[in-house]
């Protein structure tokens, strides 16, 4: 399910690392056989959208469970930042070349 992308001239598939250093390119330069092509940053919105998405669920779920006035902060907190980590660990699994 989760694959990290390939080079679509060659099919040289591209490392996790490099993934994450070409990400923000508009296009690149496959190491392989040298021709152009472009990155694809579409599965990435997807990805911060259904991140998002999941986060704001499970703090309505967190709120709600407390039934005190003064609510801590900790658990939201911590839920919102795993969503970042989650978020950065999975971009270059959603990156795309074309």
């Amino acid at each position: 399910m989760f694959r990290l992308p390939v080079c679509p001239h060659c099919h040289t598939v591209y490392h996790y690392s490099d993934v994450r250093k070409i990400k923000k390119k508009k296009e690149e330069k496959c190491y392989h056989c040298g021709k152009s092509f472009k990155v694809s940053r579409l599965g990435y919105l997807v990805l911060l959208a259904i991140v998002v998405l999941l986060s704001v669920v499970v703090n309505v779920m967190i709120l709600s469970s407390m039934s005190n006035i003064l609510v801590s902060t900790a658990p939201i907190f911590i839920t919102s930042f795993l969503a970042v980590v989650i978020a950065l660990i999975f971009t270059p699994f959603f990156i795309k070349f074309k």
